[in-house]
C-alpha cells in the first residue's frame, strides 16, 4: 500500500519532469505541455524533493540531465509507452492510426514502398507516415515517441532501442567509365585510386549520373539493375552495404508497431 501511495504522489510530476528532461530547457518543456516554465520547475523540484535525489545538475539557468535523471526518464518512457499501449487496447485502437517511419530516398522504393502496401492491404485502419530524419536525429525522435521505426545504412545504438541488420545488399562497380561518380560512404576500398569526376549524395544518385553521363559508381546491385547498368569487370571488390532496423525496445505487444516490422522485413527479404 505504501508503494501505491508513494507512485500516486510521483505520477502528477511525470510528465513535467520527461518533458524538462528530453529538451533541457523549460521554456521548451513548457511550451510542449502548455503550462508555464514556472509549473514545470516547481513539479521537478518536488520530485527530486520526493525522492530525495537530484535528477538534474543546474549551473546558472542552464540544467543537464545527470545520471539519476536519465534513468528516472527511462522508466517513465516505459511507463507511459505500456499505459498508451492499454489505452490502445481497450479502446479497439491496437491496430488503427498513425505508425512514423523514416527511411533514406534509396530506401524507400525498395523496402518502404513494398511494405507499406502490404500494410494497406492487411491493416486498412493503419496510416504509415513516411518521413526522411537525419542520422543523427533518429535516437532521440525514436526515445521521445515521435518516430516509430527508422531505417539507417548506420548502425545506431542506445540501450533503449533495438537495432536489427534488415539487409545486406550487394555492391559492386557498375557503369561505362573510368571516371566515377563518388558520394559518402560508398565502400571504395581506401587503397585503390580513382578518378572522381563528380559527388553526390546518394547511391540513386550516383546511379542516376552514371546512366546519363556514362561514369561508374559504387552500386548496391539492385539500385544498379534499377538504372540500367552494368557491373565494370576487373573492378575492384567491394564490401556489401548493410541497412538497419531502429525502434524502441519491445515492452510487451505493440501490435502497430510489429505490423509494420513485419512488412519492412517481408519486403527485405525479397531483395
Amino acid at each position: 500500500m505504501k508503494r501505491a501511495l508513494r507512485l500516486r504522489e510521483l505520477w502528477s510530476w511525470l510528465p513535467a519532469f520527461r518533458a524538462a528532461a528530453e529538451t533541457e530547457h523549460l521554456p521548451t518543456a513548457s511550451e510542449r505541455l502548455h503550462i508555464t516554465p514556472s509549473s514545470i520547475s516547481r513539479a521537478i523540484r518536488l520530485l527530486e524533493d520526493s525522492l530525495d535525489t537530484r535528477l538534474f545538475d543546474r549551473e546558472g539557468r542552464s540544467m543537464r540531465l545527470n545520471r539519476n535523471g536519465r534513468a528516472m526518464l527511462s522508466a517513465v518512457r516505459d511507463a507511459m509507452r505500456i499505459l498508451d499501449e492499454a489505452v490502445n487496447e481497450v479502446t479497439g485502437a491496437s491496430l488503427r492510426g498513425a505508425v512514423d517511419i523514416s527511411a533514406p530516398s534509396d530506401y524507400v522504393p525498395l523496402v518502404v514502398l513494398p511494405a507499406l502496401a502490404q500494410v494497406a492491404a492487411r491493416h486498412a485502419q493503419l496510416s504509415p507516415r513516411l518521413s526522411r530524419v537525419a542520422n543523427d536525429d533518429i535516437v532521440s525522435l525514436l526515445l521521445r515517441g515521435q518516430l516509430d521505426v527508422a531505417i539507417s545504412d548506420e548502425p545506431i545504438k542506445h540501450g533503449d532501442l533495438r537495432l536489427e541488420r534488415l539487409a545486406s545488399l550487394e555492391q559492386g562497380v557498375y557503369g561505362k567509365s573510368s571516371r566515377y561518380v563518388a558520394f559518402a560512404d560508398d565502400s571504395w576500398p581506401p587503397d585503390q585510386q580513382r578518378d572522381v569526376a563528380a559527388e553526390v549524395s546518394t547511391p540513386s544518385e550516383a546511379a542516376a549520373l552514371c546512366a546519363q553521363a556514362g561514369f561508374a559508381a559504387v552500386l548496391p546491385r539492385v539500385i544498379a539493375r534499377a538504372h540500367g547498368l552494368s557491373a565494370i569487370r576487373g573492378a575492384p571488390a567491394i564490401s556489401d552495404r548493410a541497412i538497419y532496423l531502429i525502434f524502441r525496445r519491445p515492452l510487451g505487444e505493440h501490435p502497430r508497431t510489429d505490423a509494420v516490422l513485419a512488412a519492412l522485413r517481408s519486403a527485405a527479404s525479397q531483395l
